[in-house]
């Protein structure tokens, strides 16, 4: 959704970045297809496309030196623009969800150098092989990263022996524990969340004006 438009403003966006380097306009188209995208998940590959001899009319896809300009690798001319998945997403979405958890505490510990990888590991609970809980409460977080967005909470609900309740009564299959932290702002990313439980952001220093629309959080979300 959104790809078509997001490539037809990148192709121009490309032109007007002709002399720049390769590696250089990657970084910044990243960044505009973000926000045409609506999601920091995006990645963008850039390839020039070049035919294999004067007499062979097929193209193939040709390596770009990233320190060449976009107007000396011939992209302005003739170009793929491929928008992909950035990791973790991709490591969701392909089931390797440790992979993708251990992406998400490495982002964790540089926004938040102050907390400890244990503490943040401490409330991980998975399920053949899938996240079922992760309880950060307490766990000192000012910042979360903008990969926290690719986070998938869930279980199957029927299943009564995937299910344990808290002290206070709250059954914490398919939650995630956010509260009792410092938060003050939530990352753009934040309303591609995938929680089948509930969320808990209550304790921070936000409020409901600053959480965004959140349609793949099927519990309460709970925000003082």
């Amino acid at each position: 959704e959104g790809e078509g438009e997001g490539k037809g403003e990148l192709w121009s966006r490309l032109r007007a970045w002709s002399l720049e380097t390769v590696s250089q306009v990657q970084e910044r188209a990243e960044k505009v297809a973000g926000y045409i995208v609506g999601t920091s998940s995006v990645m963008v590959r850039i390839k020039a496309r070049r035919r294999r001899s004067a007499a062979d009319p097929e193209f193939e896809d040709a390596l770009v030196d990233g320190g060449l300009t976009i107007e000396k690798a011939g992209i302005p001319t003739e170009a793929e623009i491929k928008l992909e998945r950035k990791e973790p997403w991709s490591l969701w979405e392909r089931h390797l969800e440790y992979e993708a958890v251990d992406r998400v505490l490495e982002d964790l510990l540089k926004a938040n150098p102050q907390c400890s990888e244990l503490r943040l590991r401490r409330g991980l609970a998975f399920r053949d092989g899938k996240l079922e809980t992760w309880n950060l409460s307490q766990c000192d977080l000012s910042r979360l990263p903008e990969s926290f967005g690719s986070v998938q909470i869930g279980v199957d609900m029927s299943d009564e022996k995937s299910t344990f309740t808290l002290s206070a009564g709250v059954s914490s299959s398919g939650c995630l524990f956010l509260n009792n932290n410092h938060l003050s702002c939530l990352p753009r990313s934040f309303g591609s969340l995938q929680v089948e439980g509930d969320l808990f952001l209550d304790k921070n220093f936000l409020n409901k004006n600053q959480v965004p629309e959140l349609p793949h959080v099927k519990g309460e979300v709970r925000v003082d």
